[in-house]
C-alpha cells in the first residue's frame, strides 16, 4: 500500500465522493444565480459598495459604486497608470453592463497573501533543503515566506482574485451573445 493512500477511499467510494462534490459544486451554482437579471438589485446596493462590472465590451472595472439610476451606473474605479494605480470616475449605461457582483477585496488580499506566502516557503524550503550548514536554520523559510506573503496580498489588494456574489446579469439580446452560465465566468 503507499504510503499516501486513503484505503477508504479506494474504489467506488473514490467515485461516489467525485459525484458527489460534482452535484455540490453544480448544484450551488445553480442556486446562487437566481433571482438574477433585475436591475433593481443594482439599485438596492448603497453607495460605497464595492462592486466589480463587466461590460459588453468584456471590459471589467472595479471599484466603489458612486451612484446608480434607471439607465446608468457610476463607479470609482481603481485602475492601472504609469507609475502605479489611478482612480478615475466611469459612468457606464445599463446597455453597456453584462454583469456587476460584490467585490470582496479582503477576501482576494487574503487569497493572494496566501498564494505569495506559500510560493515563498517553497522557495525558502528548497534554498533551506540545500545549505551546507545548520547556521541560521529556517531564516530564509520565514524571510521568504514573509516576502511572499506580503506581495501576494498586495497584487490581491488590486486583483479580484476571489468572486463576489453575482447582483446583476444583463438579459441575454441574441442566441449568439454569451449569457451568464458561459465559460467567459472570469
Amino acid at each position: 500500500m503507499h504510503k499516501y493512500s486513503l484505503p477508504w477511499l479506494s474504489g467506488s467510494w473514490r467515485s461516489f465522493v467525485a459525484i458527489l462534490l460534482a452535484f455540490l459544486l453544480a448544484g450551488s451554482t445553480v442556486f446562487s444565480q437566481s433571482g438574477l437579471g433585475g436591475w433593481k438589485n443594482v439599485q438596492d446596493l448603497g453607495p460605497g459598495t464595492q462592486v466589480v462590472v463587466k461590460t459588453v465590451a468584456s471590459e471589467k472595472y472595479f471599484g466603489r459604486l458612486v451612484n446608480v439610476t434607471g439607465d446608468s451606473l457610476s463607479i470609482d474605479s481603481d485602475e492601472r497608470a504609469f507609475p502605479g494605480r489611478v482612480t478615475r470616475r466611469r459612468a457606464i449605461r445599463r446597455a453597456e453592463v453584462r454583469e456587476v457582483r460584490l467585490r470582496r477585496q479582503g477576501a482576494s488580499i487574503l487569497a493572494g497573501g496566501a498564494i505569495g506566502g506559500g510560493a515563498g516557503a517553497a522557495i525558502g524550503g528548497v534554498i533551506e533543503a540545500s545549505a551546507k550548514s545548520d547556521e541560521d536554520r529556517g531564516v530564509a523559510l520565514v524571510v521568504l515566506t514573509g516576502l511572499g506573503f506580503a506581495l501576494g496580498a498586495l497584487i490581491g489588494r488590486h486583483a479580484n482574485i476571489v468572486k463576489g456574489k453575482r447582483i446583476y446579469v444583463a438579459p441575454s439580446s441574441s442566441p449568439a451573445s454569451p449569457g451568464p452560465d458561459t465559460a467567459e465566468d472570469e
